[in-house]
């Protein structure tokens, strides 16, 4: 599943330092650059082509040209990421791990503030624990006053194929 693994020079951390930090509207800079290895990871996925490993550890994926966190960074503590976050009821936990979308019904709290586009972390409400990225297909504020419809595309969820690549990382 991974094609081949290469360390990226200080010049190319930049750029991707760079390229992130717009993408996701944080300061990944002091991850990215002052890390000791940043290694990429060509992926045997079609919609997955690459991943970014920091001293290590997963830490991004590309989607569609797009750098987006690696849930299992996230999941083992292994990098703190302030995005906003949409948290849903139990009953939608079983459909988004499945791949669906989040619609807006299941959808309990919305915790930031997005515009449509916008890279999400998905959350279980009772547990509070983060187990899908997606992008925002409506903004916070439509969100929170919509009564139906798909809020946020499931890009990536725990146990999906990038999920058990990304533990071999």
């Amino acid at each position: 599943m991974i094609a081949s693994r290469y360390m990226l020079s200080k010049k190319d951390r930049r750029k991707l330092a760079n390229k992130v930090g717009k993408e996701l509207g944080i300061d990944v800079e002091r991850i990215i650059v002052d890390s000791e290895k940043i290694e990429v990871a060509k992926l045997r996925l079609k919609d997955y082509p690459l991943a970014v490993i920091v001293d290590g550890k997963p830490f991004l994926f590309e989607y569609k040209g797009r750098m987006y966190p690696l849930l299992i960074g996230l999941v083992r503590q292994s990098f703190s990421i302030n995005l906003p976050r949409v948290f849903v009821d139990k009953g939608a936990v079983p459909h988004i791990l499945n791949g669906a979308d989040v619609m807006v019904p299941g959808i309990v709290k919305v915790e930031g503030v997005f515009d449509k586009g916008g890279i999400v972390l998905i959350a279980d409400y009772e547990k509070e624990r983060i187990f899908a990225v997606g992008e925002a297909l409506m903004s916070s504020s439509e969100i929170l006053s919509a009564k139906k419809g798909r809020a946020v595309r499931n890009i990536h969820y725990a146990g999906d194929n990038l999920w058990k690549i990304s533990l071999e990382l």
